[in-house]
């Protein structure tokens, strides 16, 4: 039997899991609801992660099989000069002194938003602040433990995309044939590490993928007046509560290559360990980026803001929800994936933009996503890293968007739900420009493959319709189909 309040989100559910998100295996805590999960042996890499965020902040978070706890670092609006969606880097803790995978849980805790991984006396707690970008991790210990934290990157210097590796950016298949191949490049981030701090970030370079689709679309007149979102956009963070050990180069589990900042506990041996990574994302000078860093680093009450949080979960998890009585374990599992993929959707929550289709916060591996990449990996037709999804990062396609976030009416998700909205305002300006270049009237028309600055995709426009149907000239102007 199942009982439910307000809004089922099992159509739209089935639909995203399909392509991106990884299914979470759990057990029923009670006969009504399940308040929790938990997996008791460690993960082979990110396809086996978990998922915890909040605040437009997402982790992927596993645990291998050597005691070694990792996670990806997401966050809304993290778009390149290719708006590529780039994660923010990969972390590494170190917590377990005398690991052994007999007594090992990870438990993900719905109504506190918050992730806990245990053994051996040793639990550490990763949760991320709703209502500002920084995550926390916790480290707690029955005996003095001196747990290390490193910050990987594997954006240490510019790396040119093959056209399979332009599913992640606006380019497309466009990547490098009909785009400019000097611009088919993922660009470098910079890492400044000091003895107390690590300091990371990816700054926008003047020339962008904008630049090129306003100029194929003939409308370079009208440049200046149209909304750019990748102008000037900084994004990154900046780990505090540790001490720097040094650096080296390493390869991940897939042969990747990359390079690694160690950073110890500031504690040194003792039995709580507080790390920070305080996140920003704007378009603004780096000069003002560093400034909102230190404003948001200023404003952490890590007691009330842990508790502002848990009571923003709890009452989230609590507005909209199914219950059952346990009978029938294909739809308990059902329910499961249904309760977990809202828990996602609360993490974007004050995130600058909508949770996307593909993946949303918390895309992984793409290795581990389809053996179509794998053997073009093998081919040597694709370098995938962690920031690859397909479909785009800053590309939005309106249908999938439309499943994402239909249901929140529903489920009276009016706060998640404005996101959404919030988008189609920030476009507005442009899709009237746009209108009224090409048809000569005060309209807005918008796409259904619509860049975050409201125009067409620069893949999907008239490439494959061919060029004498691809502009219509008139008198006046010129019209695009």
């Amino acid at each position: 039997m199942i009982r439910f309040k307000r809004c089922s989100f099992l159509t739209l559910f089935t639909f995203l899991t399909l392509f991106t998100f990884p299914v979470l295996a759990g057990k029923l805590d009670n006969a009504h609801r399940t308040t929790s999960y938990t997996w008791s042996t460690p993960s082979m890499n990110s396809a086996g992660s978990m998922p915890v965020g909040g605040g437009g902040v997402g982790l992927n978070v596993w645990c291998d099989t050597q005691g070694t706890i990792r996670f990806y670092v997401s966050q809304s609006g993290t778009f390149d000069e290719n708006n590529t969606m780039l994660k923010l880097g990969r972390f590494e803790l170190s917590p377990f002194p005398n690991w052994e995978e007999d007594g090992f849980a990870q438990t993900l805790h719905l109504e506190t938003g918050e992730m806990t991984l245990s053994q051996g006396g040793v639990t550490v707690t990763i949760w991320c602040d709703v209502f500002k970008p920084v995550v926390h991790v916790e480290v707690d210990a029955r005996q003095k433990t001196l747990p290390t934290l490193s910050y990987h990157s594997w954006r240490t210097q510019d790396q040119p995309f093959t056209q399979a590796e332009g599913q992640q950016s606006s380019w497309k298949w466009l990547a490098p044939k009909h785009a400019d191949p000097n611009r088919c490049v993922t660009r470098h981030d910079s890492i400044n590490p000091t003895s107390t701090r690590l300091i990371f970030f990816h700054q926008n370079q003047d020339e962008t993928v904008f630049d090129y689709t306003v100029r194929d679309q003939q409308l370079d007149a009208w440049k200046d007046s149209l909304y750019n979102p990748l102008k000037d956009r900084v994004f990154g963070g900046v780990l505090t509560g540790g001490q720097f050990l040094g650096e080296d180069d390493a390869q991940d589990e897939y042969g990747r290559p990359y390079h690694r900042w160690h950073y110890g506990s500031a504690n040194k041996v003792a039995r709580h360990h507080h790390f920070q990574i305080t996140l920003c994302t704007q378009q603004s000078s780096l000069d003002e980026w560093y400034q909102t860093i230190a404003t948001t680093q200023r404003a952490v009450n890590l007691k009330k803001d842990r508790l502002s949080c848990q009571n923003w979960w709890k009452e989230y998890m609590n507005r909209s929800f199914f219950e059952t009585d346990g009978s029938d374990d294909e739809l308990a599992a059902a329910l499961r994936n249904v309760t977990l993929f809202r828990y996602m959707l609360g993490c974007n929550y004050g995130g600058e933009y909508p949770t996307k289709f593909n993946g949303g916060l918390f895309a992984f591996d793409p290795l581990e996503v389809d053996s179509a990449n794998t053997a073009n990996y093998l081919a040597g037709k694709f370098h995938p890293t962690p920031d690859f999804r397909k479909w785009g990062g800053g590309t939005f396609t309106a249908q999938n968007q439309r499943l994402v976030y239909w249901g929140m009416l529903k489920s009276g998700d009016y706060d998640l739900l404005q996101t959404q909205l919030d988008f189609y305002l920030r476009l507005l300006h442009n899709a009237e420009i746009r209108t009224r270049a090409y048809w000569g009237h005060d309209g807005a028309c918008f796409t259904e493959q619509m860049e975050n600055f409201g125009l067409p995709n620069t893949a999907e426009y008239g490439i494959r319709m061919g060029h004498l149907a691809r502009v219509l000239r008139n008198g006046t102007g010129s019209m695009a189909i």
